[in-house]
């Protein structure tokens, strides 16, 4: 692809920051240059913040960007213009706009992860902490199993996106390797 410099000042070729506050945290997202479009940033809030796109609706100075006044190829920067004239604000040279992100209460799949994220922690504890005894053991060796298979199906079920995608992976990986040392055990009684 070839690239053509224009002459002319464009305020659109500048970087660009997004800042997005989505319940009660805000995320700071930074792009290079300001031709995002609303589709951009849309993957880029799957990505990070896990919420589907499907499920996001954006509000930038009280107004929603769906429907035809906002379409998906539209850039970020004429979205913020067009939205009111306090939506887009410059600092040290960057293009700042604010957005809050509405979405449906645990879309991002975060609470249920915690809670698998607990009983790998409880099983962890448990295997450290198994008795010496063989039949005690063996005991304590199929309750972390039990523990393990049913974070997993539960981990199975989930459907998320983004950041939250990446994390039940590797709680996939921690329950592969405490499988692993049960197993390993359980061949040593």
């Amino acid at each position: 692809m070839a690239q053509v410099h224009c002459v002319f000042f464009d305020p659109f070729a500048m970087a660009l920051r997004v800042c997005v506050k989505h319940g009660k945290e805000t995320w700071t997202i930074d792009f290079p240059d300001g031709g995002v479009t609303i589709r951009d940033l849309r993957v880029e809030v799957e990505r990070q913040l896990s919420v589907p796109v499907p499920s996001q609706t954006l509000l930038c100075s009280g107004r929603k960007w769906l429907g035809l006044s906002y379409p998906e190829d539209l850039t970020v920067l004429r979205a913020a213009m067009d939205s009111g004239p306090k939506s887009v604000k410059e600092v040290d040279g960057i293009k700042v706009v604010n957005f809050m992100l509405m979405s449906p209460s645990g879309i991002d799949g975060r609470q249920e992860l915690e809670v698998h994220e607990a009983s790998i922690s409880e099983a962890r504890g448990l295997l450290k902490t198994a008795p010496a005894d063989r039949e005690a053991s063996r005991k304590a060796l199929l309750l972390i199993d039990d523990i393990l298979t049913r974070a997993s199906q539960g981990l199975d079920d989930l459907k998320l996106v983004g950041a939250m995608r990446d994390r039940r992976r590797a709680l996939l990986a921690q329950i592969k390797e405490l499988e692993d040392m049960v197993t390993s055990r359980r061949a040593a009684l």
